[in-house]
């Protein structure tokens, strides 16, 4: 479900005979239904109020009642199911799954459960979980006969669908009236369904399955499927063209399918399938959201409306919501006014609705506000057809009630009742954003610990002025225990009337406590704290939510010093000495800390206004890299000294270079120098520049190569408002571009820091073994399939992670020619400025067995191949004075060799060159002190 802004709910104020009355007034407007102009009779305007059932659950999604007993069945988000017992959990859980259950992003957990038609005699119950990688299981388990109790062990695997994204998962299971199990699924996440699934036939996301659970293992296909016997489209799928069908129900009287399809930045709808459907309907998304055409969906053809089934309902975000909660048409007896009406929610707003046809195939739409906060994530009906509601917030469980209302026959004035004024003032809070860098309206951006988090509070006045002199209060706890701090106390401010996002100034700001930025978090925002304003609405001045702070590792970057002569002049440029990156990497990553070292300084000699200069520069500091036995996860970044004021003797427009992948190796210029740069500048590009070693291509602007074609956002902006909380400073997506793009000015998109936050997660982390015995593998890749072998050295370092799927791989063979091992290794690439570079650069495990010859093959063929020796030879080495610089001889003059200097006996490294022939190097030894110097003779 989607987060955040909840509506302020409206009163009317009514007087009438001989006492002041406050009456809850409904219009039967109908927002987005068909509508015939008129309410036909027997639906006239009701009220509806909520009457506590059952209280105490954690974070409830789902309310099911069993069919035998009648009982109530709770799910909760982080993996459990309750039982209810006398309006509150019974003294332990039904069912415990915490285990396998993922609930880090609001829309995981476990989120449905349904029984089993004949649960009464086959004690089956299944259940809608995401695990620990964020997949969907649609799973079975069993309960035991009086329904206490099930068997975590007893789970059987229905279904299981691989989920790309963190959000969109629905969660809904339903039992049609023929026995089979509906299940809806959402497009898999992201905006504008990127991987186009929900129009996708070959894709089970974005549908609504159906399946013969009792006529197969796992399941059956129905026969009377839409799609069954068309190759073109998996059996299973019922219906298509979703985006998150989060709840779904039958119409238990008419048998008529409702579908709550949640929206994305615009309408919520609802969609309907009448009980003679044979199934097959396509409702639209991505071509669609609602009845209005997606500027940005995936979908290359998308047809005209017709060729959709449009929405019954649908409601706009400006003031009605942001995310549907489908629920059910009443069929109970307690509240007769209610009779045919679907009832539905928004989980944000807190506004409930009802639908009743109108008589000529429309609907009449009406919205009831003033129902008790928001947060209503699920709906439930018991046996008798009374419906229920689930806060997700508070954890209560609600019995929907209704009731005819009538207006008063005429009025009556009361012109001398002495009674104050009423107040004509509201305090609210709409929403808050929990921004590290950047977030979207429903806080889908995922939050690292430590790192600092500014909240904004949109806080509104309503009412015909802007109240003055209001303090706010923001309380955090932690398993129930108030956090360092909390609360604190904010203000006095001016409340406006509309904040907005655009608007910095517009909201009440604040940067959250260090103490309060780890684990899960449960904030409480309060506005008027002190109660010093008369309000119309005193029920409405809190708003809670969640928080999850995930710990990402810390960023390990070693700065690499270029000195740099420059061929055309042969003038040696110092490398520099001091760091100008970090910082503005620091502000727009997804890290609490950067580990900073700088590494010895590194000689080159080139001409960098050329692409293959850059190139070798490149392979060079991936080759320095290897040999020092650094961690995969360190990013190895070349500094390079601006050369003139302007840059222009680098030509080309070349100012950084850097692997895309696998090899966290970049190398840019230090653009803190001169007159038209600073160390924002030098920051950015590396911030870019290291964008590629975590996997990210250009953002489409400026006309660059390697482009992104998954990048959601036109012309390269950043979509979503960016925050730089060191400043503070507001960056507008109309205006700001991604920092991976070639314009300006630039900050991080939520796409991009999403990415960022991943790659992290998994490759950031400390090697967990140490350096292995290894071989130094190189290649020059001129073509697919086409490679030349460099200088093999046997070294320890650690060995690079291997990609699955490579083209390429490494295989040993003994010296009698039998393959002993083979070792995935990935293709490095690096796109700019026209210019690609493709090569091989890993350090892979050498064999516990002799080897004889290593080959680098290429989809299973070998494309080149070198002998080994059985032992590296050894080469004695002697050192002798050369003026300020130490010459190491060794005898060999012929085999390339890789000299390395330790100063902590190999614990770690430095490579002071490679590929060195000749039997000699010059070096500064005094310059790094005392230690031990290794020279490594190609194998």
């Amino acid at each position: 479900m989607k987060t955040q802004h909840p509506q302020p709910a409206h009163a009317s104020w009514w007087l009438t005979a001989g006492l002041a009355l406050i009456l809850i007034l409904v219009s039967a407007t109908a927002i987005g239904a068909r509508e015939s102009g008129r309410t036909p009779a027997g639906t006239g305007p009701i009220t509806l109020s909520l009457a506590q059932y059952a209280t105490g659950f954690d974070a409830p999604t789902d309310i099911t009642f069993a069919p035998d007993s009648g009982v109530a069945y709770i799910t909760e988000k982080i993996g459990t199911i309750q039982r209810n017992d006398g309006g509150q959990p019974a003294a332990s859980p039904f069912l415990d799954i915490t285990d396998r259950v993922g609930a880090l992003d609001s829309e995981q957990g476990l989120l449905g459960l349904v029984f089993h038609p004949d649960f009464a005699n086959n004690r089956y119950f299944y259940v809608n979980y995401t695990d620990t990688n964020g997949d969907t299981h649609i799973a079975r388990f069993t309960a035991s006969p009086d329904g206490t109790t099930a068997d975590p062990n007893s789970e059987f695997t229905i279904l299981f669908v691989e989920q790309p994204y963190v959000d969109h998962n629905a969660g809904d299971l339903v039992f049609g009236p023929e026995g089979y199990l509906y299940i809806p699924l959402g497009d898999g996440g992201f905006p504008d369904d990127p991987g186009n699934n929900a129009q996708d036939p070959l894709s089970l996301l974005g549908k609504i399955l159906r399946l013969d659970v009792d006529g197969g293992s796992p399941y059956a296909i129905p026969p009377d499927n839409p799609f069954v016997g068309d190759p073109g489209t998996l059996d299973e799928i019922w219906a298509t063209g979703l985006r998150n069908p989060w709840r779904i129900s039958f119409d238990r009287q008419t048998n008529d399918l409702f579908i709550g399809d949640v929206g994305q930045s615009a309408w919520e709808e609802v969609d309907f399938q009448p009980a003679a459907s044979t199934g097959g309907e396509n409702y639209g998304w991505s071509c669609y959201e609602g009845n209005h055409p997606n500027p940005n969906t995936s979908v290359p053809n998308c047809g005209p409306a017709g060729d959709y089934v449009s929405p019954i309902f649908e409601y706009d975000h400006a003031d009605n919501g942001c995310a549907v909660t489908g629920g059910f048409v009443y069929r109970g007896s307690q509240f007769p006014a209610l009779s045919g009406r679907y009832l539905a929610t928004d989980y944000c707003f807190g506004y409930f609705w009802d639908l009743v046809p109108d008589g000529q195939g429309g609907w009449v739409a009406t919205r009831h506000d003033n129902l008790i906060n928001f947060g209503y994530v699920t709906f439930g009906e018991d046996l008798d057809g009374e419906l229920y509601v689930g806060n997700i917030g508070n954890g209560v469980i609600y019995q929907v009630q209704g009731q005819a209302a009538e207006p008063p026959d005429y009025p009556v004035f009361l012109p001398f009742i002495n009674k104050p004024a009423l107040p004509e003032v509201d305090l609210t809070i709409t929403g808050l954003e929990l921004t590290q860098a950047v977030q979207t309206p429903t806080n889908d951006v995922p939050l690292v610990s430590g790192r600092d988090t500014f909240l904004r509070i949109f806080a509104q006045t309503v009412g015909p002025a802007p109240a003055g002199n209001v303090t706010l209060s923001v309380a955090a706890s932690q398993g129930g225990s108030p956090l360092p701090g909390s609360p604190l106390t904010l203000g006095p401010f001016t409340i406006p009337l509309d904040p907005q996002r655009a608007d910095l100034d517009s909201t009440i700001n604040t940067l959250l406590p260090a103490a309060w930025l780890n684990g899960s978090v449960d904030l409480t925002v309060t506005v008027d704290s002190s109660n010093s304003v008369p309000e119309l609405n005193e029920g409405n001045n809190n708003y809670s939510t969640n928080l999850l702070f995930n710990d990402v590792p810390a960023l390990d970057l070693k700065i690499v010093p270029i000195n740099y002569t420059h061929t055309p002049n042969s003038q040696l440029y110092p490398g520099p000495t001091s760091d100008t990156i970090s910082n503005w990497v620091m502000r727009s990553y997804p890290l609490s800390q950067i580990d900073v070292s700088f590494r010895a300084a590194y000689n080159f000699t080139g001409n960098l206004s050329e692409g293959s200069e850059w190139e070798r520069l490149l392979n060079e500091l991936t080759t320095l890299k290897n040999g020092d036995a650094a961690p995969a996860g360190q990013v190895y970044y070349a500094l390079i000294p601006i050369t003139n004021n302007n840059g222009t003797w680098f030509g080309g427009g070349f100012a950084g270079y850097a692997w895309i992948g696998w090899q966290r190796v970049a190398t840019g210029l230090d653009l803190s120098t001169g007159p038209y740069w600073t160390d924002e500048d030098a920051g950015t590009l590396a911030a870019h520049e290291i964008g590629h070693n975590f996997g990210r291509y250009h953002a489409p602007c400026g006309n660059p190569a390697g482009v992104d074609p998954n990048y959601p956002y036109p012309n390269a902006s950043i979509g979503q408002f960016g925050l730089d909380t060191s400043l503070p400073q507001l960056w507008h997506p109309d205006t700001t571009k991604d920092v991976m793009s070639y314009c300006g000015p630039e900050w991080v998109s939520d796409y991009t820091y999403v990415a960022l936050y991943q790659d992290q997660l998994a490759n950031g982390a400390a090697n967990p073994a140490g350096p292995a015995d290894s071989f130094l593998v190189r290649a020059a890749v001129s073509a697919p399939g086409q490679a030349n072998l460099a200088p093999i050295y046997r070294l320890s370092a650690y060995p690079t992670p291997a990609p699955a799927g490579s083209d390429y791989s490494v295989v040993f063979y003994s010296p009698a020619g039998q393959v002993i091992s083979r070792h995935p290794v990935a293709l490095l690439t690096a796109e700019d400025y026209g210019h690609s570079s493709q090569a091989i650069q890993a350090v892979v495990p050498r064999p516990g067995q002799p080897v004889g010859r290593l080959e680098l093959h290429y989809q299973g063929q070998p494309i080149a191949a070198h002998a080994l020796a059985a032992t590296p030879p050894t080469l004695p080495a002697s050192l002798s004075p050369n003026g300020s610089l130490t010459t190491i001889r060794w005898p060999d003059t012929t085999t390339p060799v890789l000299v390395r200097y330790s100063s902590d006996n190999g614990q770690s490294w430095t490579t002071l060159a490679f590929d060195v022939v000749g039997g000699e190097l010059a070096w500064d030894l005094a310059a790094i002190g005392p230690g031990r110097v290794e020279i490594r003779p190609a194998h």
